[in-house]
């Protein structure tokens, strides 16, 4: 019975020490993981790249009506409100690395193809290069919206009636001015802090 304990103990000490030892050769090999935080939400840490900006933005119920005499066609500066300063670009961890939020990419995109339309509609492209330019990026942009509506996939039921007709639906959305908000907060946060030299400097 003593030899059998003596021999359950010695086990039970060298699996301990094996198994403390790979433990540290695992952690020597791949070593701590880099965290990326928010200033706003400065507990919520992640173990890797976040796949969407952090935080908790409460949905919304939004009225949307078609035709929106509020952001006419010809209205440049009404349309340059619906994206934040720098475009909405965002730093994230440690280290500021920057990002790009999809949903001002896509405004950005529905601005770019609104304005294009309306320099050529109105004859207002004084070179044929920058027509080019501008149509080149717009193509960019028709296919870019097109993906996005494909994931999206929404699935709202619209009414059919004549093409004459205002329609006005209470939709569940997402909140915009939530996002927008977080957006000012983290570009405050990280005024006047340089960016890495590895890390890509929004244009």
């Amino acid at each position: 019975m003593k030899m059998s304990s003596r021999v359950l103990a010695l086990a039970t000490a060298l699996s301990c020490f094996f198994n403390s030892l790979l433990f540290i050769t695992v952690w020597r090999i791949t070593g701590p993981s880099k965290e990326l935080f928010s200033p706003q939400e400065p507990n919520i840490q992640y173990a890797k790249q976040p796949q969407e900006v952090p935080g908790r933005f409460s949905p919304t119920t939004d009225i949307v009506q078609d035709p929106d005499s509020a952001f006419a066609i010809d209205d440049d500066a009404k349309w340059a409100t619906i994206v934040p300063h720098s475009r909405g670009f965002i730093r994230l961890g440690q280290d500021g690395v920057p990002f790009s939020i999809a949903i001002y990419h896509q405004l950005h995109c529905v601005n770019t193809v609104r304005f294009a339309y309306r320099v050529a509609r109105d004859g207002l492209f004084k070179k044929a290069h920058d027509r080019d330019v501008a149509f080149d990026h717009a193509n960019h942009c028709f296919d870019l919206l097109r993906q996005t509506l494909l994931c999206k996939a929404d699935t709202t039921l619209l009414p059919l009636g004549s093409s004459n007709e205002t329609t006005v639906q209470t939709r569940r959305c997402g909140n915009p001015a939530q996002i927008m908000d977080f957006v000012r907060k983290n570009q405050a946060f990280w005024t006047g802090i340089p960016y890495r030299t590895d890390d890509a400097r929004p244009a």
